[in-house]
């Protein structure tokens, strides 16, 4: 158990790291740069459930776009073992959402909810085209294993 405990913690850092990276990336000029911003009964930004954490919002003033942008900092595959739990997490299973499933509602969350999301920024975002992106720190396989539509 301490071991598990001890990669979980390793992983948070990794991921952690993934978003400060990609944050400071951007050139924040004419942009709004929001990081970890959760979606829940219990936070500003209100769902029935907990739908998870959106890494970076991007506010796109000029263009009026909205990015949201799920991180993932993964190993890269090395066996088949380990390809196959990428698939597991990434796309999850009949009893469970995988990564992209909770971004894809996020996604669908901002789409339905630009007046909540704009009144916590006390902005219009009536009109505002919405972008979900997943971002990983390595090349991933799974891409050409696996070909589904995201947002």
């Amino acid at each position: 158990m301490a071991i598990k405990k001890a990669l979980g913690e390793f992983a948070q850092k990794r991921g952690n790291r993934l978003v400060k990276n990609i944050v400071s990336a951007i050139d924040p000029m004419g942009l709004i740069v929001n990081e970890e911003q959760f979606i829940g009964p219990q936070y500003e930004l209100k769902h029935p459930e907990d739908i998870g954490d959106i890494d970076v919002m991007i506010i796109d003033l000029a263009e009026c776009i909205i990015y949201s942008l799920k991180s993932k900092s993964m190993s890269p595959n090395r066996n088949i073992k380990q390809m196959i739990e990428e698939i597991s997490k990434l796309f999850g299973s009949d009893s469970e959402d995988g990564w992209i499933d909770k971004h894809m509602k996020r996604d669908e969350w901002i789409k339905n909810n630009l007046y909540q999301l704009g009144k916590k920024f006390s902005i219009d975002l009536t009109g505002f085209q919405v972008k979900s992106l997943f971002i990983t720190e390595e090349d991933m396989l799974t891409p050409y294993l696996r070909k589904m539509s995201l947002p």
